[in-house]
């Protein structure tokens, strides 16, 4: 993973895709959004990669030709 991969925190993930810190929060709780821990236990911060991200868009739109109503989120 290169360095300007990384994504590191919430407000990172949601500034670079445009979206808010819940949105995020609930694509990851409802839709499998990538978000990874970075260290043990609560307050811990969270990270992900632009390629995860990516990966899972694609994913979700090879979802959405076989589950054509299937209230995905809006990228």
């Amino acid at each position: 993973m290169k360095d300007d991969d990384a994504l590191v925190g919430m407000q990172a993930i949601a500034d670079w895709c445009g979206r808010s810190r819940p949105t995020i929060h609930r694509w990851h709780k409802e839709f499998g959004f990538p978000l990874f821990n970075k260290g043990p236990g609560r307050g811990k911060k969270v990270f992900t990669t632009k390629f995860a991200i990516g990966m899972w868009v694609l994913s979700m739109s090879r979802r959405e030709l076989y589950y054509p109503k299937g209230g995905l989120p809006k990228l």
